[in-house]
């Protein structure tokens, strides 16, 4: 009898590590639109997007306590997800063009998740353009609640990527190197 109660146990906890969280799809944060407007509009610059890569070592979905992984892009990469976040709110702000500007581009550099704790993800990413090869590197951290219940951690964890993805374009835009490689004055 014991035995058989081990048994069901362990098939229980190997089940439950094989659950996967997903995020939600990107929304475009209205204090980002209007900071891509007050850097770009002045000067009447229009930027264009090009290819959005990541560090081929970063792991994009990385595992969520003992539940399983969280799924930051479904459906997609998470570059092409940070990507069709830039795009939304260049579009909003009504300073992407197809055809004019600099080319932006993107790399992602680290991904990390700990949902332990003060849960964070941590996301680092080196934008350039074809005016400036070099561009310039941003980090955020973005704090959110976990809880002590696995399920609840994770829930949390994939609700915040979005949210984390506003504060990395934030950071993006606040930095001089925004206007470098957009060829703002």
């Amino acid at each position: 009898m014991k035995i058989k109660l081990l048994a069901m146990a362990g098939v229980a906890l190997s089940l439950a590590a094989c659950e996967t969280t997903t995020s939600y799809p990107y929304q475009p944060s209205t204090q980002n639109v209007m900071a891509f407007q007050a850097a770009l509009k002045p000067s009447n610059t229009k930027v264009q997007l090009g290819a959005f890569t990541r560090d081929q070592a970063i792991n994009t979905t990385p595992a969520c306590r003992m539940m399983g992984p969280v799924d930051v892009a479904p459906g997609k990469t998470v570059e092409t997800y940070i990507r069709d976040a830039f795009q939304a709110e260049l579009f909003q702000a009504g300073v992407l063009d197809a055809s004019q500007g600099a080319v932006v581009m993107g790399r992602l550099d680290a991904l990390d998740l700990n949902s332990f704790g003060t849960g964070s993800w941590s996301l680092t990413m080196t934008l350039s353009s074809n005016l400036d090869p070099a561009g310039y590197q941003v980090s955020n951290t973005y704090p959110f609640s976990s809880s002590f219940s696995a399920v609840s951690a994770c829930n949390n964890a994939a609700a915040a990527f979005g949210p984390a993805v506003n504060d990395l374009i934030a950071k993006a835009i606040q930095d001089p190197g925004f206007k470098r490689i957009s060829g703002a004055r």
